[in-house]
Parts: C-alpha cells; structure tokens; sequence
C-alpha cells in the first residue's frame, strides 16, 4: 500500500493536490487510518479521470470498459500487471475446482453487435480456446445449435451470464436433454446476482457447482467462490472495506464495498465504491484458505425481454447497443430501459452536447437489427435518472 501512494503522490494529479492541500504524508497513512483518504464512485471517476491517470507513468497499459450496469460506462486505461494480477487470481480460483489453464471454455456471454467487435471476441474465443453462442437472442435454433457445438468440443466448464444459463438449463429439462453428459467441472456465472432458484436448477441439470465470479472491470476480480461454497476475498489483490450504506435498510448486517486494487499503477483505483451491498463474515473456511469470505453480495438480476412470439433476450445486450453509442460520442450521457408490456420498450436517455436526430435513428436501427420490426421502441429524452432505493441506477427494468 505504501508503495502505491508513493506512485499517487508522485504521480497522479489529483493525489498529488490532495496530499498537499490536506497536509499529510505517504507515511501518515496506514491500514488502520485509510477512510482518511476519500472515497470515489464511478461518476466521480468519469468526471475527473485525466486527474486520476498517472502522469509520465510508462508502464504497458490497455483500455477496459465498464458494463454499463448503473447506466453510466466507461472507458478507461488498466496497466497489463494489473489485468495479469487479476487473471492470475481468476485462474487460481479455476483451480480450486479442478479447472486447469487452457482447459475448453464454453460460454452465454453475448455477442457484439458491431461487427468489428464481433470479429475480436471471436479471435479473443479462438486463442483463449473457448467458445460461444451464435446469435445474442438464446432462441430454439441457437440453444439447439450450442448444444450440438457442446457435444462436438466437449468443454470442461461453462461460464455465462446467471440469466442466460439458467435459460440454458431450463431448456435442456424442456426438451428432455441431459445435462449430466457434459461433465462440466464448474459451471461459473458472474456479473449478475445468483439466487437461490438458479442455483438450484444450474446444480440439478449439470450435476456440478454453481461457482460465482465477483469483481467490476475497474476494480478487477473481488471474491471466488471456493469448492467448500465459500466467498473468497482476493485480499493479495485489493483492499476490501465495508461501510455503513448511505442510506437505510432493514438488515443492518449489509454494508457497502469499498475496493482499493493493489496493482493498477496506471490509473490508481483507490477506495472505490462499487455500487453493490454484501454481508461481511468472521468465519474460517473449511477449505483452510486464509483469504477473508463474505457471506452475500447484493445486487441485481439482469432481467429478460419479452415478445409475444416467445423470443427472449438478456437486457445486456442493452449494453451492447447503447455502450457503443456513448463509447462513439453520439451524445449520450445516460440510459434507462424499461419494458412494461409485451414487444415494447421505453428508452430513457439522458442528452450530451452532441445528442441528435441521429443519434435517435442508430437507436432504432440497432434496436430493429436485434429484435425486429415486432418490438415497439420509443426513445424519451429526459435530464435525469433517478436512483433506486438501493442507491443504484439500474439500466433496464421489466414489470413483464
């Protein structure tokens, strides 16, 4: 820890001025005093990232993106060492339940709409050695055709979206299919809340573990879910805090997380706040690693998109479409999608300086290539997105 607020008082602008305006020194701050450092979230992060990224600092570096899960993303520089740190940590959680590096892969993870991006996951899939679904809408035809490809490359472990797994699952009890045959050593789902349910129907139709994968692209990799069941903090790899929620909640067991990675020395990730609610544990695992456990991590589902016809779509593949939009500076700040009924989508936007006529157009038109001329969209331009009473800012709801 010393050694990184050394790199921030040397090098990044905004550590540097707040050192200096609040009279403290590397050496004052220690693992007991560390909420003297401020907080940030994404919105801070976004508005004042040029201040954040090391200056002078040469270190190899690529550039990640946020899901976009509150609505907002964000692209941003990750220096090679930490996104190393954090496969590494990925990869020893891998090998907890048997799965060695390189071992096949086949993912419900989505799929690009731009085709430019679709043709790098693909290449991505081909030197990772996995692979994917065909289409993003998980129809008949494309769960009949990944199960055909599961059979034909025999992967050792599924990983997926929780929503777009547990459809897989149901559809393989549908249509009388065995689940057992694939002999999956893992099955992993992340970036969505796992219930109860879907970890029931997961573990019943593939015979194996239900693993969660906890992190955000800004913090790296957070916990792992052990073969004992347990949630395991990657304490070597970041800082975990919990904090009081800023506002109140009937269990008062549910903190905020607060993560400082340890190794991003390109753009410092310092006490960040999530944006997720979990249940801190005292408990030793049974598996006697000495990595800290959290009991629960609160967030939320990604829900499903209906039509009438049956066609059914994760919402991430919102993401998908409006991401790239921002990420192309068409003009949006902010979105928001709800589905109230059946082939209808209302979607909310916050304008930028560049927003337009077309930018509505691209909307439409990204929207009709993905879900058809059947799906009623209509595009409102609002000046905000209020928040949940959870404090986060969810970018698609369905009262469907």
């Amino acid at each position: 820890m010393y050694n990184l607020l050394s790199h921030c008082n040397d090098n990044v602008p905004f550590y540097k001025k707040w050192f200096k305006e609040n009279g403290y020194k590397v050496a004052d701050i220690n693992m007991q005093n560390l909420n003297l450092l401020p907080v940030i979230d994404k919105s801070f992060l976004r508005d004042n990232l040029n201040q954040l990224i090391a200056i002078g600092y040469k270190e190899p570096n690529e550039y990640a993106k946020t899901s976009g899960s509150t609505g907002v993303p964000l692209l941003f520089p990750k220096s090679l060492k930490a996104s190393a740190f954090q496969l590494a940590a990925m990869y020893r959680g891998h090998k907890w339940h048997g799965v060695e590096l390189g071992d096949k892969e086949a993912r419900l993870w989505g799929i690009p709409t731009n085709k430019k991006a679709r043709y790098k996951a693909r290449l991505t899939d081909l030197l990772l050695n996995r692979f994917r679904e065909r289409e993003y809408n998980l129809n008949q035809d494309v769960l009949e055709d990944f199960c055909f490809r599961m059979k034909k490359r025999k992967p050792v472990y599924l990983t997926g979206y929780t929503s777009m797994v547990t459809q897989f699952a149901k559809f393989l009890l549908e249509t009388g299919r065995n689940g057992l045959e694939y002999k999956f050593k893992m099955v992993k789902c992340t970036s969505e809340t796992i219930h109860d349910s879907d970890r029931d129907i997961i573990e019943k139709v593939f015979g194996c573990p239900l693993v969660n994968e906890y992190g955000a692209a800004e913090t790296g990799l957070i916990s792992f879910q052990c073969e004992a069941g347990s949630q395991h903090l990657m304490s070597d790899c970041c800082i975990v805090e919990f904090l009081d929620p800023r506002y109140e909640l009937d269990d008062y067991k549910l903190k905020e997380i607060v993560i400082t990675n340890l190794d991003n020395y390109t753009l410092p990730i310092i006490r960040y706040r999530v944006g997720d609610l979990v249940t801190p544990s005292v408990d030793i695992c049974k598996c006697e690693r000495m990595l800290p456990l959290i009991d629960n991590v609160l967030g939320r589902t990604e829900d499903i998109i209906k039509t009438s016809t049956g066609q059914c779509w994760p919402s991430t593949i919102l993401d998908f479409i409006l991401k790239e939009i921002a990420f192309s500076d068409r003009g949006i700040i902010q979105y928001k999608v709800f589905q109230r009924e059946l082939d209808s989508l209302e979607i909310q936007v916050v304008p930028g300086k560049k927003y337009s006529r077309k930018t509505e157009v691209y909307i439409l038109k990204k929207c009709i290539e993905n879900f058809g001329n059947q799906m009623n969209i209509e595009i409102k331009v609002v000046d905000h997105i209020p928040r949940e009473k959870s404090g986060k800012l969810r970018d698609f709801v369905s009262t469907v």
